[in-house]
């Protein structure tokens, strides 16, 4: 559908029309002769073939339309989903595309020719580029796969003693202080901050019973690890245990008090009959 069909008689361009979506162009009233029939897709001539006029049936065209199967990988290697590819060929031709969950995009009806390759990955509410290059489509479903400057950075929290802490909050922003995500340590302390390109990064850093901290990085590697330490010196949970335990006392030793201030009244109290 929608390839442009030319002919043309001893050199010149004489009738021109633009297929439907059955893939059918339909000539009327033609000069008998000897045609060069040309198909055009996106400009980009994909088929030339020789036509006698009149001709005894339906001319069938196979133009060089190939399927092209583009997978973005991240630094180290893992499907990029949500990377925005977009190719440019000759004559103006721009062909975009989104990847899916397994980072993999398939373009199809490609002309065949040589094609700019640039990679944009969303970041902080805009886009970046994260690849560009080139790509020669020679043949039918040719698989290409696009290693884009897109990282990972490993943001370990722990507390005054060195100790990992969970559940804390890193909000991150870019060196423009623009904000780009909000992650939650697991075990281990451990946040892993997904999808960052390379430059500055500022992490604001909160947990329980801790100020929050800020700290400036630069993202540079993927699998880098960053280590933040925030003043905190007693989890939540030690300080449970720790008011339980105070109350426990404290009740232990009201409780001795109360008893020991009953007994001696009750010295103070002359013997009940019976007991001497």
């Amino acid at each position: 559908a929608n390839m442009t069909v030319r002919l043309s008689l001893g050199g010149r361009l004489e009738f021109e029309n633009t297929t439907g979506p059955d893939g059918r162009a339909s000539f009327s009233s033609l000069p008998p002769g000897t045609y060069v029939l040309r198909a055009f897709s996106y400009g980009v001539k994909v088929a030339e073939v020789e036509v006698t006029v009149p001709s005894p049936g339906e001319v069938v065209v196979n133009c060089s339309l190939l399927d092209l199967n583009i997978t973005c990988v991240n630094e180290g290697w893992e499907p990029l989903a949500g990377a925005e590819v977009k190719l440019e060929g000759p004559g103006g031709l721009v062909v975009n595309g989104t990847t899916g969950s397994n980072g993999t995009l398939r373009l199809e009806d490609l002309p065949t020719a040589a094609y700019a390759v640039k990679v944009y990955w969303p970041l902080a509410g805009g886009r970046v580029k994260v690849y560009e290059g080139s790509l020669e489509l020679m043949c039918d479903e040719q698989a290409e796969v696009l290693k884009c400057r897109v990282l990972s950075v490993v943001l370990v929290v722990v507390d005054a003693w060195g100790r990992p802490v969970e559940g804390a909050k890193v909000d991150l922003y870019t060196a423009n202080g623009t904000y780009a995500g909000t992650f939650l340590t697991g075990p281990g302390g451990r946040a892993e901050l997904w999808g960052l390109v390379p430059g500055e990064y500022l992490a604001v850093v909160s947990a329980e019973l801790a100020r929050p901290v800020k700290t400036r990085f630069t993202a540079a590697t993927h699998g880098q690890v960053v280590e933040v330490r925030v003043e905190r010196f007693i989890s939540p949970i030690e300080l449970y245990f720790t008011v339980a335990a105070v109350s426990t006392a404290a009740a232990a030793v009201g409780a001795f008090w109360l008893i020991r201030r009953r007994r001696e009244a009750l010295r103070g109290l002359p013997p009940l009959p019976g007991f001497y």
